[in-house]
């Protein structure tokens, strides 16, 4: 099974996430869109698709902005295990939310623990219908589930306000600081 860790798709969430920087720039910055960027979104979703396993933990950090302009940030880890074509493992714990996610292709899972509750529901037997169905009937956003979409047949790019190559960049430490 392939792991990445948070070095390994840095690039890849720094460009997904670029709606907010984009509105903090100018207004003209604010639609560039490098295709660059879009060709590695792509890149990696085909990539992604060509494994029959892998797993992705990442460390991701929240800012929001007040209206007052106070900043407030929050920490969250997720950890995704996905079995293709129709396994998927997604635990994600915060401060303030501990959930866990299965999906085995027929049922759809979900645990919270600290509200000491659990619920079971028949699902689809593809990763975009679950995405759909989770989102649509149920409004679970489940963690990290770009990686599942972009590059797919029938991913447009069409909703990314912006984009830009950063490049890659290490955060944190692996393995105590030694990679």
């Amino acid at each position: 099974m392939k792991t990445f860790t948070l070095t390994g798709i840095a690039l890849a969430l720094s460009l997904a996430v670029l709606v907010p920087v984009a509105q903090a720039q100018t207004p003209a910055a604010a639609t560039a869109i490098d295709q660059d960027a879009i060709a590695a979104l792509t890149r990696m979703g085909t990539y992604l698709r060509s494994l029959k396993a892998y797993q992705i933990d990442v460390a991701i950090t929240d800012e929001d902005v007040l209206d007052d302009g106070q900043k407030i940030q929050s920490e969250s880890h997720t950890n995704l295990l996905a079995r293709m074509p129709n396994g998927i493992r997604v635990e994600r714990s915060s401060d303030r939310v501990a959930r866990l996610y299965l999906w085995d292709g027929k049922n759809a899972s979900l645990l919270a623990q600290r509200m000491n509750y659990y619920a079971t529901v028949p699902a689809p037997a593809t990763v975009s219908e679950l995405i759909d169905v989770l989102d649509e009937q149920y409004g679970i956003d489940l963690p990290l589930v770009d990686l599942f979409l972009w590059g797919a047949p029938d991913w447009t790019p069409a909703q990314i306000k912006g984009a830009m190559v950063v490049g890659p960049r290490r955060i944190g430490s692996i393995n105590g600081g030694r990679s």
